[in-house]
């Protein structure tokens, strides 16, 4: 029966990775948005440490909304100029291609990226670095 809603529950993709849950949360790809990415991680961890080229439209730029907690994050530009911010509940953070980023979770901290693709684990856009 359509009652005009639906109610669902986003399980991890990552049920043992230690630094926490990744959820996603993925729509019809005639949508504008197809997919939201939920990041939990916990107090201490460390991730990112990687550029993206930017192939894929959703890294291009990157887009990041703290929902809850604080998170330490070191960015080196273009011009190889790094900078270090602290960002908290409500603040977004924007990351275009060839930047170098790596964050580290001053709190448990959670996450929320948009994406106008799926994420795909064969092609991620990502360098280690």
């Amino acid at each position: 029966m359509d009652e005009g809603f639906t109610v669902g529950k986003l399980k991890p993709v990552n049920p043992d990775d230690p630094r926490g849950a990744t959820r996603q949360w993925q729509f019809p790809p005639d949508w504008p948005m197809i997919q939201i990415t939920i990041y939990h991680r916990h107090a201490g961890q460390k991730f990112g440490q990687h550029v993206h080229p930017g192939k894929d439209p959703s890294k291009n730029p990157e887009m990041l909304l703290i929902v809850s907690g604080r998170m330490k994050v070191t960015l080196v530009g273009l011009d190889g100029k790094e900078e270090v911010v602290e960002l908290g509940e409500g603040d977004y953070l924007t990351i275009y291609p060839g930047v170098k980023h790596s964050m580290e979770a001053l709190t448990d901290v959670i996450i929320v990226e948009p994406r106008r693709t799926h994420f795909n684990p064969a092609f991620p856009d990502t360098v280690l670095c």
